[in-house]
């Protein structure tokens, strides 16, 4: 599929990435699953196999074809915002200019199909 192997491309998250992921998983649900912690951290050490993003991919689509048009606007619109927001965290040259590199606007507009 070429959604996986565009995102096999991706290098490692960097440091500003990580402290992205890791505060919002915090916020909005790491602090309550000590399972889910664990295993954002351990995708953040070695990134996901290939067999994962596929799985992520068939759940993303089964998920939309199950929601009516308001729920499925929703959920991508959370998962997009927070793909944006991590994209932009260590961004930009000095703080200004654009934030997200052509290689992570390549993968948001594959993540962003993925809804469709």
């Amino acid at each position: 599929m070429k959604f996986i192997e565009d995102l096999d491309r991706v290098s490692d998250f960097n440091r500003f990435e990580k402290t992205a992921v890791l505060a919002y998983a915090e916020k909005h649900f790491a602090s309550k699953n000590e399972i889910a912690r664990d295993l954002l951290s351990e995708w953040l050490k070695c990134k996901p196999s290939k067999e994962m993003l596929e799985a992520w991919l068939h759940y993303v689509q089964g998920l939309c074809e199950n929601l009516n048009p308001q729920e499925k606007i929703a959920f991508k619109d959370s998962i997009m915002d927070n793909a944006h927001n991590i994209a932009k965290a260590s961004g930009g040259f000095l703080g200004i200019g654009n934030k997200i590199s052509k290689e992570e606007e390549k993968i948001l507009k594959i993540l962003d199909e993925a809804f469709e």
